[in-house]
């Protein structure tokens, strides 16, 4: 059987604590951003109308003039 060897280059765990208080702010923040997102992405209607466009040849030269405004 082979010698166990030692390992030279370990790096070492920090001195601090893995979860500290700004950490748990930080995952507040999140949640309520997403709770936010979902209650926005519910509450919002299922069909957005719009204007009526006109298909007619007299209304091409304003839809020519909004496009490249």
């Amino acid at each position: 059987m082979a010698p166990v060897s030692r390992r030279i280059f370990t790096p070492t765990p920090p001195d601090r604590p893995r979860f500290t208080g700004a950490d748990a702010i930080i995952v507040l923040i999140i949640l309520s951003l997403l709770a936010a997102g979902i209650w926005l992405a519910e509450t919002a209607p299922a069909e957005v109308r719009g204007p009526a466009i006109s298909l007619d040849v007299a209304a091409l030269p304003c839809f020519r003039t909004c496009s490249l405004a």
